[in-house]
This record gives structure tokens, sequence and C-alpha cells, in this order.
């Protein structure tokens, strides 16, 4: 800040005053005085009106300015997330890697055809068709996600990501997610939170400043459970969650809508404990997620743009569960079926029983306060199940997808797992009008 911003200006014509040899403050301009503490009490006063003038124009702001604005500040931490536009799809690492390797593979494989070493060729032969058909495989995965960005982009207002692994992905509603880990910040809410000075919003949420916060009791899945910034979870203790926009992976994206899957685990509940029955269409997270979190996770202008609509629950399940499917529903928040997590079109492996690192899913800091697990395998340390609403091979049970990324067909209604929701959107408005 340079001297001139130091300066206090005259409230009549905004000249900066000058200081006389007895103290007093005095425009140049228009000759104002003040003395310092005049000057004091007017800057006090006119801060006052600021603040209130600013509190005024805040409660005038949709929701959906303010959570933009929210995370224009800090929402995401951007260092493994590019944000371009669709017509800058730059190829991923992995296509990068494998397209090196494969140059390399046919340079081996020229030596050793010149120096007539036919068994090697033949091993490099073999070796350059797996890696082909691997290169080939990354460049198939860009080119979907290049043409779901670019079908999106322009068609909506909500901001596209690409990330570091060429997925397309979208900022859309918000959610209690990342812990507070500021301790003076900390603090200060300990000290309005007992003095009573927050008044909690529809969604159980409060505002210090302008960013909204969730505070809960803590009850993790174990003690090996810690937070994404290291901090080990102490059962019972509260802790505040702040209120940040939600980041959806764009599953596919056909004429008349969007498929969208939640990038985290954003919830930990039980599948269906009262009733202990696998059917999606009587199941309690049915119930949670469209209503409660309907409510809590958009607002009204951001709930115009989900789609309402039919979900084919019985024949979407695997071959050995057929007889515990439940009838159809139509939903607006929902799970991914069994079909729909081994399909190759979203992005996943067609072998439920492989590991597959597209399926895996990292849980909240909300999340994990609520229970959810937290591998501590190094392969894929850190990862939680999280339910799918496919039955499982008994009456009481329901299809999850695992760490692994393996799906298992024999989960307990009565357990606690992740919660990935899932949503479908409107890219085209003007057509779903008709």
């Amino acid at each position: 800040m340079d001297n001139h911003e130091k300066q206090i200006l005259c409230p009549d014509c905004e000249t900066p005053f000058e200081e006389n040899e007895k103290g007093k403050f005095i425009c140049p301009n228009c000759g104002r005085e003040e003395t310092e503490v005049e000057r004091e009490a007017r800057l006090i006063e006119e801060a006052k009106k600021r603040l209130d003038e600013e509190s005024k124009n805040y409660k005038t702001r949709s929701e959906f300015e303010k959570f933009a604005r929210e995370d224009n500040e800090r929402a995401f931490e951007r260092k493994e997330r590019i944000k371009v536009k669709a017509g800058e799809f730059e190829e991923t690492a992995t296509s990068a890697e494998s397209g090196v390797l494969l140059k390399q593979i046919k340079q081996r494989r020229k030596q050793a055809q010149d120096s007539a070493d036919e068994k090697r060729l033949l091993e490099l032969i073999a070796e350059e068709e797996q890696m082909q058909r691997e290169h080939d495989r990354h460049l198939a995965h860009e080119a979907r996600e290049r043409a779901k960005a670019l079908r999106l982009e322009g068609q909506m207002p909500f901001e596209l990501i690409i990330d570091s692994d060429g997925l397309v992905k979208m900022k859309f509603g918000r959610y209690p997610q990342s812990v507070l880990s500021d301790e003076n910040m900390i603090s200060m809410l300990d000290e309005k939170m007992s003095a009573g000075s927050f008044v909690r919003n529809e969604q159980g949420w409060f505002k210090f400043g302008n960013i909204m916060y969730a505070a809960i009791p803590a009850n993790p899945y174990d003690m090996s459970v810690k937070f994404d910034n290291g901090e080990p979870i102490q059962r019972s203790k509260f802790y505040y969650f702040r209120v940040e926009p939600i980041l959806w992976r764009v599953l596919e994206v056909r004429d008349d809508e969007a498929v969208l899957l939640a990038d985290k685990i954003l919830a930990n509940k039980d599948f269906n404990a009262d009733k202990r029955t696998g059917k999606w269409n009587d199941s309690y997270i049915r119930d949670w997620l469209n209503t409660r979190f309907f409510a809590r996770a958009f607002t009204l202008d951001e709930q115009k743009w989900l789609k309402h609509a039919r979900l084919d629950n019985m024949t979407t399940s695997h071959k050995l569960t057929k007889e515990y499917c439940g009838e159809n529903t139509e939903d607006t928040v929902f799970l991914l079926s069994h079909a729909e997590a081994v399909k190759r079109a979203m992005g996943f492996s067609i072998v439920s029983e492989k590991k597959d690192v597209e399926r895996r899913a990292f849980p909240s800091d909300y999340a994990k306060a609520f229970g959810a697990m937290s591998s501590q395998e190094e392969d894929y340390a850190g990862h939680t199940n999280w339910w799918l609403r496919s039955p499982g091979t008994t009456e009481r049970s329901a299809s999850a997808v695992e760490p692994t990324g393996k799906i298992n067909l024999l989960y307990g209604v009565t357990q606690k797992m992740g919660i990935r929701a899932a949503i479908r959107i409107r890219p085209f408005p003007q057509k779903s009008n008709r």
C-alpha cells in the first residue's frame, strides 16, 4: 500500500487531509477542519454505515451468488485441478506416458529386427501390442471426456473443470465438506457459539463473515481415520466444517440430460436399517437423498436445473440379485445402479470384480466425522466404501463399491457406508420446456 492510500480523504471533496502545526487536519481544497478525535469518530461512523450497507446488500443476494462468491475466495485447492475451456483440452499424463512408452518399445523392436534377434523381436511385438491397446484406451477416455466438455460448454452457467486425469467435472450445489483447522478462527467460533450469537438457517448451518459452517460432534469409524489435513478425529469432539460447492464428475451427456456423480463421498448412512430390505424403492437412503439432502444441497434456482425422472431399478441389477429387485422409481437424487457402475461409457471397468481406479472414491472430512471408513491399504489408501442402489444377493443386503474399486454384492443394509450422490441435470433447458 502506498502513502496516498494510507492518507485520510476529506469526506466533502475526497482530497487528502493535511496536518497543521496545531495537530488539526485541514483539507487544502475545501478548507474543512477536523481534530484527531473528530476524525476518528467520523471514520468509525463511516465504517458502521459501510458494514450496515454491506449487510443489507448481502441479505438481498441470491444463495447461488453468495456461494459463487465464497467459492472464488477459497472453495477448492486448485493445485491438482486445471480449469480450461473444452477446446483447450490437452492429453492427460496417462496418455502422454503410454505414448512415450509405445514409442520406446517400437525403437527397441526395430533394433531387435536389425540385429535379427527373433526371440527378442517376438517379445517386443507382444509388448507393443499390449501397450498399443493401453494407449488406445487412454485416447478413447480422453475423446469421451472431451466430447462431454464440448457438449456442456456454454449450455449452462456452471463452471466446468478438467482435472489432471482428464476427467470433466462441474461445480453445482453446496454441502459441508472440509474441516476447519485454523485455531484462531475456531476460537472465535467457539466464543460466539457459547454466547448464542449464531442463528442457524433452515439447513442447520450458520454464517460467520462470508462463509457458511456446519458444526457437529464427531463419531469416527475408528481411531485410525484422520481428516485430510492429517489431524486425528476425536470422538464426541465438536468440529466446524466449511459449506463448499460440490464437485461432480460428469459421467454421461445425452440429448436431454447430463448424469453427474459426486466426486467425493458426502455422507455416511445405512441403506435401510429400519425395514432391512435392499430394495431401493423402499429404502431409507432414497428418502434421505430426495428430501433432506435435496433441500440442503441445492438452492431453489439450482433445483430448476435438476431432472426428476424415472429410474430403472428392475433390470439394472446383477443377474444374481434379480429376485430381490424393487420397483422402478421416479427420483431427483439417486445412487448409481450396478449396471451404471460397470458402464464403459461412464468411464468404469465393465468387470465388477476388477480393482477399478475410476470407481474408487475418497470421503470428505464431513463424511469421516459421521463414520466413513478410510482404507489403510497402501494401493488404495484413504478410499472408502459407497452404496449402489441395486440389491444384494440376499433380501437384507445391497450392492456397494469397495475401497479397491471392486463391487461387492453382499453388504448388510444396516451398515453405515459412504453416500456418493448422483443427479441428472438439463443441459439444454430450452428443450426441456417444450
